[in-house]
């Protein structure tokens, strides 16, 4: 609401759609989020039908708003037949911002129609105006839920990333050891040996990133006396504390090579910014491993 709010006002402003109403509706609507917020922290059998009616209330304003934008869009539009040829770039800017933001908006009160007849989950809901892939992470109501994507990284014992692959959604880590084990021979030439205990521990998953001749050495799956047995040797002791440090490389990579926070919107334009970070990273890791060994050479 407010970024159609905003586009509205900068159309009036260039002199479009003068006679139309437009209302700022964000303050009501702030109040009524304020007070969601305020009971989903309270909790209480009735919070969710209380969550439910503030819902519904801000829908109605949402609606309202969405009727004005699209009326302002079809002014815009007119005022670009008007010109021609000789429209400029900041009435097409408003033509397509007030267009691609009306239909998003209309898909947003669509699922909440949905969420208010009792339909809770909503498969591939969009989540953001501005970049309809990401999906949310957390869901807590007590930390704000971020919207973004799942990547995968593979790591090798020098450093360097070997392999990467950004999903949209929230896929299971059990579903992603087999493409990321034959990205990691793509790209190094050589199937690893073993790889460090984490979620992709399925027996299946395992015998399809060993397929194909290869000896890959994945650990066993979980539970079971075995598995204890297993976990008390030095070998996974050692895996064990390796992986534990790719926490450091992560932290690494968000900080100094900026994947916390894609600057481009939409899953293509992400895994773009993700593999421009990654190939400074092993650049960068490159170049400090010429370099302790330009001495030794000397």
């Amino acid at each position: 609401m407010r970024v159609l709010t905003r586009l509205m006002r900068r159309a009036k402003q260039a002199g479009i759609g003068v006679r139309l109403s437009v209302r700022d509706r964000l303050r009501s609507v702030r109040r009524r989020l304020r007070r969601i917020g305020q009971v989903l922290r309270r909790g209480g059998e009735k919070a969710q039908a209380e969550v439910d009616r503030l819902t519904a209330e801000v829908a109605r304003r949402a609606e309202q708003t969405l009727q004005e934008a699209e009326r302002m869009a079809r002014a815009v539009q007119r005022r670009i037949r008007q010109l021609g040829p000789a429209v400029g770039a900041r009435y097409r800017a408003l033509a397509q911002g007030l267009v691609t933001y009306t239909r998003r908006l209309r898909r947003v009160l669509e699922q909440t129609r949905l969420r208010l007849q009792g339909i809770r989950t909503i498969p591939d809901r969009l989540v953001s105006l501005f970049d309809p892939d990401a999906r949310p992470s957390g869901g807590e109501a007590s930390k704000p839920v971020e919207f973004g994507y799942e990547l995968t990284l593979v790591e090798t014992q020098e450093g360097f990333i070997s392999h990467w692959r950004l999903h949209v959604g929230n896929p299971s880590d059990d579903s992603l050891l087999v493409d990321a084990v034959a990205g990691h021979i793509h790209a190094v030439g050589a199937t690893p040996e073993r790889w460090p205990p984490t979620g992709h521990e399925q027996p299946g998953q395992r015998r399809g990133a060993a397929g194909d001749g290869h000896r890959a050495r994945g650990l066993p799956a979980r539970g079971g006396r075995a598995r204890r047995l297993f976990e008390r040797r030095w070998a996974f002791r050692r895996l064990l504390r390796w992986r534990s440090g790719q926490e450091g490389r992560i932290a690494h990579l968000k900080d100094t090579f900026e994947l916390d926070r894609s600057r481009y919107r939409g899953a293509d334009r992400a895994a773009t910014w993700s593999g421009e970070g990654i190939f400074a990273h092993n650049l960068t890791r490159a170049a400090r491993r010429l370099l302790a060994l330009a001495p030794a050479q000397a």
